[in-house]
């Protein structure tokens, strides 16, 4: 075979083997939406195993102990003073919850309910607020008025109630990411409520990618601008 026939040979090797790799299915990932503590959430992961199952499991746990809209949770307890125990969900929120205050002198504060409620959901009794009215209330929130003693929770004021809604949500995403962990996923993207967990690559092969809005008034929900996107890679949150 002269050299001509053997170039021609290793080429028609080269196109035969690209083919061959270009026709292999992908890797498939699995998708999960739906709706969970008055949000949305979406997930995503390489493998073809069908986990919402798990992933309700593993809410349904969370919303038993942290979701303050679930009339038997732990924390709806806790603030209705009708009972002092934690599970272990619980406990891990709050001492990450009581460090962060701590570190960020009190700026940061999950007793801050009563003012919470006091100025409504979108500042609906904004009219009603008086300095009067946020000094009375400030007599029972305080980070350092509550804390842990073994498994109890124990409250300095018992009209003291906790609000963990601005760092649940992040901790639910990571218990998804977690459960999904424990079955060999490597590559994920758990988000609920903005709240994002993620590990590896998305099914394009690259790291995951998430689009953040621009920060407009807009009750409508219309307006769906991007401020920017941002490019996750290895493991982590956001």
């Amino acid at each position: 075979m002269n050299l001509t026939k053997r170039l021609m040979a290793a080429l028609g090797m080269i196109v035969l083997s690209a083919a061959f790799f270009s026709c292999r299915k992908s890797p498939a990932y699995t998708k999960i939406e739906g709706e969970a503590f008055h949000t949305y959430y979406h997930i995503k992961y390489k493998g073809e195993t069908d986990y919402t199952s798990v992933v309700d499991s593993v809410l349904k746990r969370f919303s038993h102990s942290l979701n303050p809209f679930d009339s038997t949770s732990v924390i709806a307890a806790i603030n209705r003073n009708v009972s002092t125990d934690t599970d272990s969900l619980f406990r891990r929120v709050f001492r990450r919850a009581q460090a962060i205050a701590e570190v960020s002198g009190g700026s940061y504060d999950i007793t801050c309910a009563p003012l919470i409620n006091a100025w409504g959901f979108g500042f609906e009794h904004e009219k009603t607020i008086t300095p009067e009215l946020i000094d009375s209330l400030r007599a029972f929130v305080g980070y350092r008025k509550v804390r842990l003693d073994g498994n109890a929770i124990v409250k300095d004021d018992p009209r003291l109630m906790l609000n963990t809604s601005s760092i649940a949500k992040g901790y639910a995403s990571d218990l998804v990411a977690e459960a999904l962990a424990s079955r060999a996923i490597t590559d994920y993207m758990v988000e609920i409520g903005g709240e994002v967990a993620y590990s590896g690559l998305n099914p394009q092969g690259k790291p995951w990618r998430i689009g953040v809005n621009k920060p407009v008034d807009d009750s409508t929900g219309i307006v769906q601008e991007l401020e920017l996107i941002v490019e996750l890679e290895g493991k982590g949150g956001l």
